[in-house]
């Protein structure tokens, strides 16, 4: 109890040094009074607990503002803002891959300004790196470009945010060159390895969003999860599923030390798990949260070893302690605030609810049967609302926002947590070892993964989902003063003393009959997914909705499959694909990169990273963006074979459908744009006319060639850019129809007023993914049906 009193009082003194701005050494001389009280009333123990509680609320208020004093820009930080400059230095974080750039933390070790002699200096610098070449932990890099500091806005500073990291300098789209060698820690660079060669996996053996999603849960790699879906989550309540705590910490635990139980003598099973809690946390990016979790587990091991019986709230304000001793900057992390809060709730509540919940059943049905709802609902309901208990009024404060289904999804969710977990490991392990048996393991964990995603994005659907708060810090400290004040009023006869496996970390042995039930809903999820996933016969043509940018995904009558450009977003466009495909076939006949545009190729380099492709046709371009020349290199090694697209070749499936290419003509244009593929699809009295981007010009050279050009559905040239989509070429087609691939948000204005006007005034039909989402037409060769997938 006495670590619980102290820890109070030292989080407490690092919240106060956030908004009192004495020196600290002032407060290292207000601590002496109180400490020596402390002393003074030793043999008191309710007098020494306080004095000891006060003199540690201002040592934590001196360490904060002694972190504060020396974490300051400094260094390298000091030339920001001063003009392009020459650096070298060593990647010392684990990449964070986005749609369009990558961003690096790099340590530099030596700078050259312009006009100024080279010198040797320290400091962290965040690179916003081209999405390709991929870089890893440890590259040394020689780079060049302008040092900015972070910017800050009205509701959000990016420099306080990146301060936390140690970071105060950014350089934003650098000329970047890989020296030989490698730096950093060499065991940071197998577990960053062993990490990234995991996440090949998961990608390999499931479709997206489901690899993206097991990624954030087993690796801490949620980068993949689109922002819709990202934005699902949180609108329900449910992020917690994605970042990494103290339940997948739990199982590591329950794993190693059961299993190593049986094999080892218990001690050093004990002393293995601890290592591999280490480890672990190391591999999911030692995030605040997974350091805490962390901690704890490994103290609660380490007790059990030596026969002491946890006490959970001790355990947490030990570990507390020990991070913001190391970095009190943490005070002011947001995934450190949200976990510390979690787990209280979990130790101060989560007993108690089940205990109400067993008796005020057991007074109605027969005991045996209240155990059984109670320790369903206890994984499901009762945690959560624990959890939510000291959790949300932090969540209204820093995110202005509260769920309203949050009690309902987590109630749908968590159940296929703990299978989704372990059939998760298991299959990222055998993947590791045998690719084979790693598909097949993640065939029983892709129901549970799907269940989750659909739960969540169906409640975040739901009316009324959030509502806005303005909670200031005043009503917070209010908020926790009444709960807390209440709580003890209401358990003050004597505090319950439980193991972390009843309150914090709860992982049950699931009896047979459940996981019967479970494996019986997996084996129908996956017998839907075969059924509804056969080819049906009717040629299938999707607009998918990527952003600004295209991506067109043609299903034959037979089932081959052919993908025309990969759009601006990896993420996006995986999630697309893993959606429309069945699990068990990762498989592309053939694509085609109609021209090197960003807003069309760049998700491509993932797609041959991920999917056994057959096939790829550009237009025969060499050079372009950094994406380009990753899928030229990947399709060489990977020994795909490559052609160059000419006009009058034709690319036929067998089933009756066939690609005429009408575009290029192998003569080089005066824009890119005007040398993309332009493709004629045909199928019975179907067609398409795919026009990649090209402009009035190359539309031109379309009409003097001579070849038909009418057809039922036009993709208009570049999103509906002004430049193409020209009349001439509107009543060369006469399309029924004419789709707009365009973003929701875009700075290029796309589709064009002038466009649409052009179209409209000619009595065209209009479908554009920034209104309808994708856009998917089927067709049996005479009849011909449209749907909007929002």
């Amino acid at each position: 109890m006495t670590l619980v009193y102290l820890g109070t009082g030292w989080l407490c003194g690092l919240v106060l040094a956030t908004v009192c701005s004495f020196r600290w050494p002032v407060w290292l001389f207000l601590s002496l009074g109180p400490a020596a009280a402390a002393i003074i009333q030793r043999h008191d123990r309710r007098q020494w607990r306080l004095y000891l509680a006060v003199a540690f609320v201002l040592l934590g208020a001196a360490r904060y503002r002694a972190a504060q004093t020396h974490s300051g820009p400094a260094g390298l930080a000091a030339f920001n803002d001063q003009g392009w400059g020459e650096f070298e230095g060593v990647v010392v974080a684990d990449p964070d891959p986005r749609s369009e750039l990558t961003r690096l933390t790099v340590a530099v070790e030596w700078m050259q300004l312009e006009r100024d002699k080279p010198r040797q200096i320290l400091g962290r610098v965040l690179l916003e790196a081209p999405r390709y070449p991929v870089f890893r932990y440890g590259d040394r890099l020689r780079f060049s470009g302008r040092l900015q500091s972070p910017p800050e806005w009205d509701d959000f500073s990016y420099k306080d945010y990146l301060a936390l990291k140690g970071i105060h300098s950014i350089v934003r789209r650098p000329q970047i060159e890989r020296l030989p060698g490698r730096g950093g820690s060499p065991i940071k660079r197998a577990l960053y390895d062993l990490r990234s060669r995991a996440h090949v996996v998961v990608q390999r053996v499931l479709p997206e969003p489901e690899a993206s999603l097991l990624s954030g849960i087993l690796l801490g790699k949620d980068q993949g999860i689109s922002d819709a879906l990202m934005d699902s989550f949180r609108a329900t309540g449910a992020s917690h599923v994605i970042a990494i705590s103290g339940y997948n910490i739990s199982i590591v635990i329950s794993l190693l030390f059961t299993g190593l139980g049986r094999i080892v003598p218990r001690r050093t099973a004990g002393l293995i798990t601890i290592g591999a809690i280490a480890a672990y946390t190391v591999l999911v990016g030692a995030e605040a949260a997974v350091v805490r979790a962390a901690i704890m587990g490994s103290l609660l091991t380490a007790g059990g070893l030596l026969g002491r019986r946890a006490f959970g709230p001790a355990l947490l304000m030990a570990a507390a302690i020990g991070m913001t001793l190391f970095d009190p900057l943490l005070v002011l992390d947001v995934g450190f605030g949200l976990s510390f809060a979690a787990t209280l709730g979990l130790m101060v509540y989560a007993e108690r609810f089940h205990s109400a919940a067993f008796g005020a059943l057991a007074r109605r049905i027969k005991p045996r049967n209240a155990g059984r709802i109670v320790r369903f609902l206890n994984d499901s309901l009762l945690l959560t609302v624990a959890a939510q208990m000291t959790a949300l009024p932090l969540m209204a404060y820093i995110f202005g926002r509260v769920s309203l289904v949050s009690v309902l999804t987590n109630l749908l969710i968590l159940p296929a947590q703990p299978p989704l977990m372990l059939m998760g490991i298991l299959s990222t392990a055998a993947g590791l070892l045998w690719s084979p048996l790693g598909q097949m393991l993640a065939w029983f964990g892709y129901p549970f993964l799907w269940w989750t995603i659909r739960v969540v994005e169906t409640t975040a659907r739901l009316p009324f989902t959030s509502i806005e708060t303005r909670l200031t810090l005043t009503g917070l400290l209010v908020i926790y003063s009444l709960l807390f004040s209440a709580t003890w009023l209401v358990i003050r006869p004597g505090p319950v003393r439980t193991g972390l496996a009843a309150g914090w970390l709860r992982f049950t042995t699931r009896p047979l009959p459940r996981f019967a039930l479970l494996a019986a809903l997996a084996s129908l999820v996956l017998a839907t997914s075969f059924v509804r996933d056969r080819p049906d016969g009717r040629l299938h043509v999707t607009f998918l909705d990527v952003g600004e940018g295209e991506a067109i995904l043609v299903e034959t009558p037979t089932g081959r499959r052919i993908l025309i450009d990969g759009g601006p977003d990896p993420s996006i466009l995986k999630s697309h694909l893993g959606r429309r495909f069945p699990i068990w076939d990762r498989s592309l006949d053939l694509i085609i990169a109609s021209h090197p545009d960003l807003a069309h190729v760049n998700g491509l380099p993932a797609v041959l990273e991920n999917y056994r492709v057959g096939a790829l046709i550009t237009n025969g371009e060499v050079d372009g963006p950094n994406a380009w020349e990753e899928m030229l290199d990947m399709a060489e090694d990977g020994g795909i074979p490559t052609v160059t697209a000419i006009r009058g070749q034709s690319i036929t499936t067998g089933d009756g459908v066939v690609l005429d290419v009408l575009h290029p003509t192998g003569r080089p244009a005066a824009r890119y744009d005007n040398n993309s593929i332009v493709l004629h699809l045909r199928y019975g009295d179907l067609s398409f006319m795919l026009t990649g981007d090209i402009r009035a010009e190359a539309e031109a050279s379309l009409f003097e060639s001579g070849v038909p050009l009418q057809s039922i559905v036009l993709k208009a040239a570049d999103g509906g850019d002004q430049a193409g989509t020209s009349q001439p070429f509107l009543d060369a087609v006469r399309p029924w129809v004419v789709v707009f691939s365009a973003g929701s948000s875009n700075l290029d204005r796309h589709p064009h007023p002038r466009v649409l006007e052009r179209v409209l005034e000619r009595g065209y039909a209009i479908g554009r993914t920034d209104e309808l989402g994708s856009i998917h037409f089927a067709s049996d060769g005479r009849q011909l049906w449209v749907m909007a997938e929002e």
